[in-house]
């Protein structure tokens, strides 16, 4: 509840508070905090349902002549759709809080997806993402102190 209210009154980020679920997958926020088994609920159904989407596209573009033809103008489209919900291309996501970058893979992560993940430990080190949070949180916490 603290944390709320810190970031509430931060006027250097878009905070919006608290969002239904169904705001997660239409992009009503960047980034959302929960407890670990609440996220870890939400990516696997996640990633189940675009598994579930992925596959009957699939069924209905490849049932008949004319889906077919369809799925042919989509290809690229439909490619870009596919990679954008890999979690391989990704790699992992990072835990924050924490002292030290840290990126959670998934479990079933095969190379191409390890070696994202790497790529993504190396952004946060290079940006000093720890670090910038780090600062922001202390810079809000003086701020609130003066007030």
């Amino acid at each position: 509840k603290s944390t709320f209210e810190i970031l509430k009154n931060n006027n250097k980020i878009n905070f919006i508070g608290n969002i239904e679920a169904r705001g997660l997958p239409l992009g009503e926020c960047d980034v959302a905090v929960c407890d670990g088994f609440t996220g870890n609920i939400i990516l696997k159904l996640s990633e189940g349902f675009g598994k579930f989407f992925a596959k009957t596209l699939k069924e209905m573009l490849f049932a008949n002549l004319g889906g077919k033809i369809s799925a042919l103008f989509l290809k690229n489209s439909l490619t870009n759709f596919k990679k954008d919900l890999d979690y391989k291309e990704q790699g992992g996501a990072p835990l924050l809080g924490i002292k030290k970058p840290v990126i959670k893979a998934h479990g079933s992560s095969d190379a191409k997806a390890f070696k994202n993940a790497i790529r993504q430990a190396i952004f946060c080190c290079e940006t000093d993402v720890v670090g910038r949070i780090e600062e922001g949180i202390s810079q809000k916490e003086q701020e609130a102190c003066n007030d």
